[in-house]
């Protein structure tokens, strides 16, 4: 454990910290975190909701402690990082179709108090890495609506029902909805909806993350594909992350 006084004795010598358990480190994460967060690279890509879903990891251990860094840190840094991360599994993916990134909209008042929305800033890293379109301001959530969190599947359609609006973006492509977590899937079902509704055609979902419960349950379905993984070079310096091959 390191004291105050190491911490600050570190920012004065410009040394920088990870942002997960403090040590040193020379990247965004130390070694060991980025090890950590490369083990919980295990891509599922199945058929669901009339679209491809793709989810890069489970929402649980690290992953889970990163993005709660990201939402109540508000730290749009590592939300960037976590994007890249994704991007590395998604290098393999076929280039024949250019692919137009939308990403989830939050309600006004949480990007008034975060300042970022972190679907933005994921979908931002990935598409920069892939050399993708990104639009932010597309799919719109004018409707304001309560936190989600503890709602079960039909008070999540009925606080979500109308909630979001969509202006097609001029650079065309596959579109795909960009997201950090993927719980019941109401919201992207939502944000597909509305899309459909203009006569634009959603062709899959990028997820950061799903919850274990909902990666269960696909499996028991059968539905589920896990992704062979290769390794390469991980966003975070001296380790590797896998990447999906289709």
């Amino acid at each position: 454990m390191f004291t105050p006084l190491q911490q600050f004795c570190d920012r004065l010598l410009l040394r920088s910290t990870c942002r997960l358990c403090q040590r040193p480190a020379t990247e965004i994460l130390c070694l060991d975190c980025g090890r950590q967060l490369q083990a919980c690279a295990q891509p599922r890509q199945w058929q669901s909701y009339g679209v491809t879903v793709w989810a890069w990891g489970r929402y649980e251990g690290l992953l889970r402690r990163a993005l709660r860094q990201v939402k109540f840190e508000r730290d749009r840094e590592l939300a960037q990082f976590l994007g890249q991360c994704m991007a590395a599994s998604l290098a393999d993916w076929p280039r024949s179709q250019p692919k137009q990134l939308i990403p989830i909209p939050i309600a006004a008042d949480r990007l008034q108090e975060r300042g970022f929305n972190q679907a933005d800033a994921i979908a931002i890293a990935v598409a920069q890495s892939q050399h993708w379109s990104c639009s932010t301001d597309a799919l719109r959530r004018p409707k304001s609506t309560q936190a989600l969190h503890g709602l079960n599947h039909q008070e999540r359609q009925q606080m979500l029902d109308r909630a979001f609006s969509w202006r097609s973006p001029q650079q065309r492509g596959e579109l795909w909805l960009v997201d950090d977590i993927l719980t019941t899937g109401t919201t992207l079902q939502e944000a597909t909806r509305t899309i459909r509704a203009q006569g634009d055609r959603v062709r899959g979902w990028l997820l950061l993350s799903q919850t274990p419960a909902l990666e269960d349950l696909n499996a028991a379905e059968g539905s589920a594909t896990i992704l062979k993984l290769r390794k390469q070079r991980h966003p975070c310096r001296d380790s590797s992350v896998g990447r999906a091959e289709d």
